[in-house]
């Protein structure tokens, strides 16, 4: 998973009238503390430049002397970020750009300079995944993956069953070049498919048509063992007959991970734009209910589990990777825009590298690394940020475990608010640990921003 998507998808849409009165005057939990740390690839450039030395400096934080924040986060993901794209999808806000003629050369060694940069300053952790994203990783030439996999494994401990995921479109490679990946290291594909509707692709602005998504996954599905594939639900007149056929057309490909995903109008985009002045919509929430519920029927007919709110998988084959961020564990973001979240003597440090490529390069190069803010995490966006990930989870999150990782004690209004929830019965709350309900998680915001109200 890009870290962008780590904030929900299923924001339910001004059309929703079924909430009660806790959340009248409750705005959408968009934007606010905690939430942009979130979004990994979605915020602005900001921050001045640092230097290397001083992007990983250890700074004293509070912390509350009643709560016990040993840690325990040994582990750590790796997200590659390649910022470039053949196309921009009309929907797509992540940081991925068009260029042509792109200095392939020069872009490996400065993804292996910044690698190699924060691994003097990152030790004594075991990665657990590395994550090819973007962009479009694979229009990287797939020796420079092989390199990156063999700096990974150069500078670190590396668990023995290592995930390396790359993400893919259908029309970015052949089955030649699927098989150099392979043996460059990659052990799970992501496929951008979003659709198998040809209208419907077109609209989404994807540069291929059904038949070739089909041949992509035919292709991934004999070299592959493990692999997932995107698709992308409530766009405006869509049916739920339209929807049911999609999902037909992708049962034969659907085996131990799938991703579906609610169109959304993320501002900045050409859609946005296109929805502000009413050309596009948002479905009704019960159409939209719909889609998602046959889209869950289907999958639980395969033995594939919803373990996050848009992620469903066999048991044993959920995206490591994804997990990592979910949980709130280490990981360290290299390339342009990428972030990280690095737990260290018990504080929690926030990463961020300059946003525009270029930019981005040419710190590299001068400095060794493209990271132009570092700072702590205050507790309360601890706090934030571990319900804001932990919710999306079919597991929850602990609370034990937010207040151990924070070392903020959660005050007694937030257990008040807590039952709330369970009286709506919006949310489950069992061995210290919370989880919405099928009703909770159809307005997993307006939760979030409820119990955040009162940490």
């Amino acid at each position: 998973m890009k870290p962008s998507s780590v904030f929900s998808k299923t924001t339910p849409s001004k059309e929703d009238t079924s909430r009660t009165d806790v959340f009248q005057e409750t705005p959408f939990f968009l934007e606010g503390p905690g939430v942009k740390n979130a979004r990994a690839k979605n915020s602005g450039d900001g921050g001045g430049d640092l230097p290397v030395d001083s992007v990983f400096a250890k700074t004293p934080l509070q912390k509350d002397n009643n709560i016990s924040n040993t840690d325990t986060n040994d582990t750590l993901g790796l997200y590659i970020h390649w910022p470039f794209c053949a196309a921009k999808c009309p929907y797509c806000d992540f940081n991925s750009h068009v260029r042509h003629g792109v200095d392939f050369s020069r872009w490996e060694k400065a993804l292996l300079q910044e690698i190699e940069c924060m691994a003097q300053h990152v030790q004594n952790k075991e990665v657990v995944s590395i994550f090819f994203g973007g962009g479009t990783p694979s229009l990287m030439p797939p020796s420079t993956t092989g390199k990156i996999i063999e700096k990974i494994r150069g500078l670190w401990p590396t668990t023995r069953h290592l995930e390396i995921t790359l993400e893919a479109n259908p029309t970015s490679f052949d089955v030649a070049r699927l098989k150099d990946f392979k043996k460059e290291g990659v052990n799970r594909l992501s496929l951008g498919v979003q659709s198998f509707n040809d209208q419907t692709l077109s609209f989404l602005g994807r540069k291929h048509n059904a038949a070739t998504a089909k041949k992509a996954l035919h292709c991934t599905q004999e070299l592959f063992a493990n692999f997932s594939f995107d698709m992308m639900y409530g766009h405006p007149h869509q049916t739920l007959d339209e929807w049911e056929g999609e999902l037909k057309e992708a049962v034969p490909f659907i085996e131990k991970h799938v991703s579906f995903y609610q169109l959304t109008y993320e501002p900045g985009t050409p859609f946005y734009g296109r929805f502000q002045k009413k050309e596009l919509f948002y479905p009704c929430d019960n159409r939209i209910f719909s889609f998602e519920s046959v889209a869950k029927d289907l999958l639980l007919q395969k033995q594939l589990f919803p373990y996050e709110i848009s992620n469903y998988a066999k048991k044993g084959w959920e995206c490591r990777h994804n997990t990592n961020y979910w949980r709130y564990k280490s990981y360290l973001g290299v390339g342009p825009g990428a972030h990280g979240r690095l737990h260290r003597q018990g504080h929690v440090y926030s990463l961020r590298s300059h946003r525009a490529p270029e930019i981005w390069l040419e710190h590299v190069e001068q400095k060794g690394s493209g990271v132009v803010e570092h700072r702590h995490l205050p507790p309360h966006s601890i706090v934030e940020e571990m319900l804001i990930m932990g919710l999306r989870l079919q597991e929850g999150v602990c609370v034990d475990a937010i207040q151990s990782m924070s070392g903020h004690r959660l005050s007694h209004k937030f257990f008040e608010n807590i039952n709330v929830l369970r009286n709506h019965q919006w949310l489950f709350f069992s061995n210290n640990t919370i989880r919405p309900t099928e009703s909770g998680k159809k307005r997993l915001n307006q939760l979030i921003l409820f119990l955040a109200k009162n940490i």
